[in-house]
């Protein structure tokens, strides 16, 4: 096996390694990028309806 052989066999393992542990940190980011944006539209939706809501239940209590 030459040099150049052995060389690129090192890389291509080097890099097989690199790109499975770049895969396993995306996801995670990916999932927190999800979880901020359920959590901001959970919080948008409480902001615009919660009035109404409230409103609705005082309604009821009387």
């Amino acid at each position: 096996m030459s040099a150049f052989n052995k060389l690129f066999a090192v890389l291509s393992t080097f890099q097989a390694r690199v790109e499975r542990k770049d895969e396993e940190g995306v996801t995670a980011i990916e999932y927190a990028l999800m979880a901020g944006g359920i959590a901001l539209i959970i919080a948008a939706a409480l902001l615009v309806l919660g009035p109404k809501i409230n409103g609705l239940f005082n309604g009821i209590s009387l």
